[in-house]
């Protein structure tokens, strides 16, 4: 998902790609299938990225 934005200094507009970055919690909750959890992620996973910080906790 992009989203436009017209920035006011130089009146033109930029393209901003949107990225998901998963907690712990979040990834604790696709690990035990949480269907709300599980829905959320079938829609973005293409943009969702995990943190090393997040990788050493799990």
């Amino acid at each position: 998902m992009a989203i436009a934005i017209n920035t006011m200094v130089e009146n033109r507009w930029i393209l901003i790609e949107l990225m998901y970055l998963l907690d712990t919690n979040i990834c604790i909750a696709l690990l035990k299938n949480h269907p709300n959890a599980v829905s959320k992620f079938a829609q973005h996973f293409q943009v969702c990225y995990l943190s090393s910080i997040g990788v050493a906790e799990l």
